[in-house]
């Protein structure tokens, strides 16, 4: 008899494309399935977000003359709740000031839109792979990365010490208690300024923030928009 083995089957690749129904987006969508990519469309800028943040995509694009505030901007406010996509962004075959921003801003990808979508579809391809593994995605164990010295009022982060004023210091720690949890400004004030936030700066939180990414980086701390920060254990492995 023959033997029967299990198969692993291969995670199906998804991508969304944002912007209006055009033919060449149409043209762009079926070639994807041809590949076997599942594609989904989205016209309103809301919708795209919301549905971004609720399913898994590898790979989004976005028309740059898409509705509202145009898609270099969507794709600042997709980052903010999901960093880890794609992005590809069709701009207008001259439009260099949007591409120098787009540079700027680390997209993934920016084409004209007079490229053949034969060649779109290449590059798309392309960035697919890109995100594609034949491994599984392993999560590497929780080490003690984060060392707090309060005598010296020091925070030491992967080897790297960092010199911190008294806030700043409780911040940090407070946020790194609370690790890859998002924390409304609200509550961070109470909890580490210890006071009601209805009569405080609002700018008091942010403030604090600024200095300490300025002094380690801004991977560490995720803003969340129009909410507050969370501490990315992500940033320090």
């Amino acid at each position: 008899m023959r033997e029967i083995r299990p198969t692993i089957e291969k995670a199906r690749r998804r991508a969304v494309i944002i912007g209006k129904e055009l033919p060449f987006w149409q043209r762009i969508k079926q070639g994807l399935e041809a590949k076997q990519v599942e594609v989904e469309v989205k016209n309103d800028t809301a919708e795209a977000i919301v549905s971004c943040v609720k399913e898994q995509f590898d790979v989004v694009l976005v028309d740059n003359e898409v509705e509202n505030k145009g898609g270099l901007w969507l794709i600042g406010a997709l980052r903010e709740v999901n960093d880890n996509l794609k992005y590809v962004l069709i701009i207008k075959d001259e439009d260099e000031q949007t591409e120098v921003a787009a540079i700027k801003e680390k997209v993934d990808m920016i084409l004209p839109d007079c490229k053949d979508e034969k060649v779109v579809l290449r590059y798309v391809e392309k960035l697919i792979k890109e995100t594609d593994t034949s491994e599984p995605l392993v999560k590497k164990p929780k080490q003690e990365q984060v060392i707090f010295d309060a005598f010296r009022g020091a925070v030491v982060i992967n080897g790297y010490e960092y010199q911190m004023t008294r806030k700043e210091f409780e911040l940090v720690r407070f946020l790194v208690k609370h690790e890859n949890e998002a924390l409304s400004r609200e509550y961070i004030y109470e909890q580490v300024w210890w006071g009601s936030f209805k009569n405080a700066d609002p700018r008091t939180v942010d403030g604090c923030v600024k200095r300490i990414r300025m002094k380690i980086g801004f991977h560490y701390i995720t803003s969340i928009r129009g909410y507050g920060y969370m501490w990315n254990t992500e940033g320090i492995y």
